[in-house]
């Protein structure tokens, strides 16, 4: 209000999912996973934050749900006759649900995702100790309510996608066959022979080219950036584990996991892990809360089933297309 005076008459907050639910017809929502992102919710205590009601003057907030809860039905005239009528629902932050969508929604479970950006959610049974939130707040990770009913979400959120696109394309892997190529290559090396400290910072994928020209070949040096990313991502969950303990299981998924390199580094930095086969995973659970909301699925943490998804039909990325 204090930058924008136009905005002193507001009178609500919706995400850009909540507003979408609205705009086809639905009721106002304000879901859980995106609500705890906004500085407006109250995590431990599930309500409005009582320092922003008084900052605002007022309760920015609608009716707060959990993802997959109906929200109305779409009826907005525009809509083709064969959407009118279905259900609508705001189902929640996308890496949420995309563990959701891979099975790793479940207490102690960490999902790895691998896409533009690289994105860490360990799932934990709800509620943390505020001290504890703020702590992992110090570390640059954030705590907020699930996809699932009762179970919390620690995210932290590294550039390793896009630094990985950088690098690749330096090198003159442009695409998914020279980038396998690279992988293969890489995966013949000896860790000894590669550099120290490639990638100290985010825009180091620009000494490629001195690198280069020190005689190093491209296979080492995507190895040595793949690497020092990955150390990154390791140093992230030291500071998770802190707080939270050691995660139980790992499970990797997006266009990077994809990539031979990459899965052998986090084999060797992070243990056992399982790398997902699905595809658009955050869209597949968005589909699956959805079908809760039809009440086609039940809620997930009524479903014995250890992974959710797996009685549900969706498609996967074949063996060709992974390599």
């Amino acid at each position: 209000q204090r930058v924008n005076p136009g905005l002193a008459g507001i009178s609500r907050f919706l995400s850009i999912p909540e507003w979408a639910v609205v705009c086809l017809g639905g009721s106002p929502v304000s879901e859980l996973s995106l609500a705890s992102r906004t500085g407006l919710l109250d995590v431990g205590e599930v309500a409005p934050f009582a320092g922003a009601v008084a900052l605002l003057g007022r309760n920015l907030l609608s009716e707060v749900v959990v993802a997959g809860t109906p929200a109305g039905k779409a009826r907005h005239e525009a809509l083709p006759a064969g959407v009118r009528g279905a259900v609508l629902t705001v189902a929640g932050h996308d890496h949420q649900a995309a563990a959701l969508a891979v099975g790793a929604a479940r207490p102690n479970a960490l999902f790895n995702s691998m896409g533009s950006a690289e994105s860490l959610a360990r799932c934990v049974e709800g509620p943390l100790d505020p001290a504890a939130v703020g702590r992992l707040a110090e570390q640059g990770l954030t705590a907020g309510w699930g996809v699932v009913s009762g179970r919390l979400a620690v995210l932290g959120g590294l550039r390793t996608g896009l630094l990985l696109e950088e690098f690749a394309t330096l090198l003159g892997a442009n695409d998914r066959e020279s980038r396998r190529r690279l992988s293969e290559e890489s995966l013949l090396l000896d860790a000894a022979d590669l550099p120290v400290e490639v990638v100290a910072r985010d825009g180091d994928a620009g000494l490629v080219p001195d690198l280069l020209a020190e005689g190093f070949s491209a296979a080492v040096i995507w190895a040595a950036a793949v690497r020092d990313l990955t150390a990154r991502s390791t140093q992230l969950l030291a500071r998770m584990a802190i707080e939270l303990g050691p995660h139980q299981h790992v499970t990797v998924a997006g266009g990077w996991a994809r990539n031979g390199y990459v899965v052998a580094e986090k084999r060797r930095q992070l243990g056992e892990i399982t790398v997902s086969t699905l595809r658009e995973a955050g869209s597949t659970g968005a589909a699956l809360l959805a079908g809760v909301a039809a009440d086609i699925l039940e809620w997930p943490e009524a479903d014995p089933s250890p992974i959710w998804s797996a009685r549900a039909v969706v498609p996967r990325v074949t063996e060709r297309e992974a390599s």
